[in-house]
């Protein structure tokens, strides 16, 4: 029965994490920075549920013990989710405004601390329980059991789940834990009350109620307004709001459109002018900007109008009744893909590219700001093409990281076009093109003849907005940056980074200005690093935090590295965690299976070569650009089975060095800080100093051990 209660309790664990993953990551505007966080405070709290259970090393019914801790992971498991929904009402903040790190840091451990430090305590459990069935090895018969478990619900939700609406999902894992606990419980009555429990939550999962309740929850999340629509998708979460009769469409929290316009006046700008910009354009691609731009677009007398949105587009369709003429145009061809992937395999070429995201305060929307991004767009624009976006403008706090961040992508531009210009204002409008730009009395002429069409631009507010000294005046600030090396990339995100560091400068400027200096300092580590290295006893210890930081480092790039190339992080993450999953199993068998004749020290050494190389290939990767996915779900793969690999034989160490039968618990809880360490410190740093830098950084780390077992080895110790 253990066996079965193991590998259940892993399907929840994985169904849980991912669920509230996907729901917790709009909460926060979907920053990439909350993916670390997220993934440190489960670690750091699973392995204090295995610590503080350890402390019980002989219970008298292990069987209760497991019973009533599935019972309180189910009851935590529905008050973080209820917790998640209430987040942005609980701290007051408005439609599509962000919340600082400090308070996301603080909430997120609240909701999660509860779920993995139950989950740890409910795995360490297990072990009496399954010592009584006589088995030699119940730390690795767990691990196994539930590790199967987690390989197959990340698979279930990848696969099946991603769609699935909050409410429906919590009661389908809610029942699962309910009948884990029935089949453990030693009492006949509580057993038949859990299964009709379960049966009963499964049976409201069809009712529409269940839907009206999950959209109630969601207008929690949403300062109360009401929900008209919602849709999860593999790039998150899509929501229309209604409010005070306004609509709102957010993507993952960040406000992407809204009717009436909050914003007109700069919508107009960037709606009009780069059009204006082209003396003839015919062919137009859209990139992002939830269809607001289309109705401008569609003023000038244009042939094409392509606009590519993977997410929110039907929504629009189907609840703003007075934007159907949009997309009746049969000028207008709707792509719900990602914009990438669209603009490699399309045929056409444009006289103008237009990016209406919002600003790049993810990987996914500033990979459409990068070097790499305009390069692919320069194949697609006609000689005489243009390519426009824009970019946060004049702001209270901290102007310095606002010119950085102007600068990080008008430096990308210009080393691929041989002419980018800015235009200043609250928002600012970057334009790029192969050809000179036009002047401004051109730009006005054409204006003239669609004026009719427009709210406030005119030949005056045009002579204003592209004024000779405020365009000198923005570009001395941007001449003023010091810093270096600072054209935005794929595999090197500023931009990204600055965007957040410039969001967080309006809810707190002294984080942002710190968070900026940690940046700066940040290469002080490697030294702090080296000096904690020389300063540790046990080799053991240190080799299985460095194994513990260097797996979730590699894995947390990895990540980051899938929203770069495609941001379906919630399609793909299920897949990613069964994949690491898979080779971790499969690497606790192989180091199980290599010859006991050959010394621990020289299985270890080799262990830790294949580690550094394998470290080395993901760095050439990078180098030579040839990340894809087939490369990605290989390296998630390798990575586990080098990990599962390398904890065995230091588990089989420990047991040498050490007479107490929890010693190689003790690898764990060393393998686990070193995993916290890997993803606090990497969620921030590993964007910061860019992927090829981050997994030098982690190189260097696994070389120092590496070396230390290689003087071991040839000391035949």
């Amino acid at each position: 029965m253990i066996p079965l209660v193991l590998s259940v309790l892993g399907t929840c664990a994985a169904l849980i994490y991912l669920l509230l993953f996907r729901e917790i990551l709009p909460v926060f505007q979907s920053n990439d920075i909350v993916i670390g966080i997220f993934l440190a405070h489960c670690v750091i709290s699973f392995a204090a549920g295995v610590y503080a259970a350890s402390f019980n090393k002989n219970p008298k019914n292990p069987g209760k013990v497991i019973f009533y801790s599935l019972l309180l992971l189910a009851a935590f498991f529905v008050l973080s989710f209820i917790s998640v929904r209430y987040a942005r009402t609980m701290f007051y903040i408005g439609l599509g405004n962000g919340i600082s790190l400090k308070t996301t840091v603080i909430h997120m451990f609240a909701v999660l601390f509860p779920l993995s430090f139950m989950n740890g305590v409910i795995s360490f459990s297990t072990l009496p329980f399954i010592k009584k069935y006589g088995v030699k090895t119940p730390i690795k018969t767990s691990f196994m059991f539930q590790g199967a478990g987690i390989l197959l619900g990340s698979a279930f939700y990848s696969l099946f789940f991603i769609d699935v609406t909050g409410l429906k999902a919590v009661l389908s894992v809610t029942a699962l834990l309910f009948l884990s606990a029935a089949l453990i419980s030693d009492s006949k009555k509580k057993g038949i009350i859990l299964i009709v429990s379960a049966v009963a939550a499964a049976l409201l999962i069809p009712y529409g109620f269940i839907n009206t309740a999950d959209k109630f929850l969601l207008g929690k999340e949403f300062s109360g307004a009401e929900v008209a629509d919602y849709a999860y998708s593999p790039y998150g979460q899509t929501v229309l709001v209604q409010k005070n009769n306004e609509y709102f469409l957010l993507a993952n929290g960040i406000l992407r459109f809204s009717s009436p316009d909050n914003d007109v006046l700069n919508s107009e700008d960037f709606g009009h002018i780069p059009v204006l910009h082209h003396k003839n354009p015919e062919k137009v691609l859209i990139i992002g900007g939830a269809a607001k731009y289309l109705p401008m677009i569609l003023e000038h007398d244009v042939s094409r109008v392509d606009y590519v949105e993977p997410n929110g587009v039907n929504i629009i369709k189907n609840n703003i009744s007075h934007l159907g003429y949009v997309f009746s145009d049969e000028r207008v061809n709707v792509y719900s893909e990602d914009a990438r992937s669209f603009i490699k395999k399309t045929g056409e070429n444009y006289d103008l590219i237009q990016i209406g995201l919002p600003n790049p305060i993810t990987l996914h929307i500033n990979s459409f700001y990068t070097k790499d991004f305009f390069e692919l767009a320069k194949k697609r624009l006609n000689n005489d093409g243009f390519l426009a976006l824009k970019l946060p403008g004049n702001m209270a706090f901290s102007s310095y990281i606002m010119a950085e961040l102007n600068k990080s992508v008008m430096e990308a531009m210009q080393s691929v076009f041989s002419y980018v210009q800015i235009i200043p204002g609250g928002q600012n409008i970057l334009i790029a093109s192969q050809n000179r730009m036009p002047y401004r009395l051109h730009i006005k002429k054409r204006l003239k003849e669609m004026q009719e069409t427009t709210l406030v631009l005119s030949k005056y507010y045009l002579d204003d907005r592209m004024d000779t000294e405020r365009t000198r005046w923005l570009k001395n600030e941007l001449n003023r940056v010091e810093k270096n090396d600072l054209v935005n990339r794929d595999w090197h995100p500023v931009a990204m980074v600055l965007a957040v560091l410039h969001w967080q400068s309006a809810f707190s400027p002294y984080l942002s200005v710190a968070l900026d200096k940690i940046i700066e300092y940040s290469y002080f580590v490697l030294i702090l690093i080296i000096i904690i290295f020389f300063l540790s006893k046990s080799i053991y210890k240190t080799t299985a935090f460095v194994s513990g930081a260097s797996a979730l480092w590699l894995n947390l790039t990895a990540v980051l590295s899938l929203q770069v190339y495609n941001g379906q992080i919630f399609k793909w993450g299920g897949i990613f965690a069964a994949l690491f999953l898979s080779g971790l199993i499969l690497g606790v068998i192989y180091a199980k299976k290599t010859s006991e004749n050959a010394p621990l020290s020289k299985r270890i050494f080799a262990s830790e070569l294949i580690f550094v190389i394998w470290m080395t290939f993901w760095f050439i990767s990078f180098k030579f650009n040839i990340i894809n996915m087939y490369v990605l779900f290989l390296f998630m793969a390798g990575t586990g089975f080098v990990a599962g690999m390398e904890f065995t034989l230091l588990i089989m160490i420990s047991k040498l060095f050490n007479s107490d039968p929890f010693a190689s618990l003790k690898v764990y809880i060393y393998g686990a800080a070193g995993s916290w360490f890997a993803c606090a410190l990497g969620s921030f740093l590993i964007p910061a100093w860019g992927m090829e830098k981050a997994v030098l950084f982690i190189l260097f780390l696994k070389f120092l051990i590496f070396c230390r077992w290689a003087d071991i080895y040839k000391r035949g110790l």
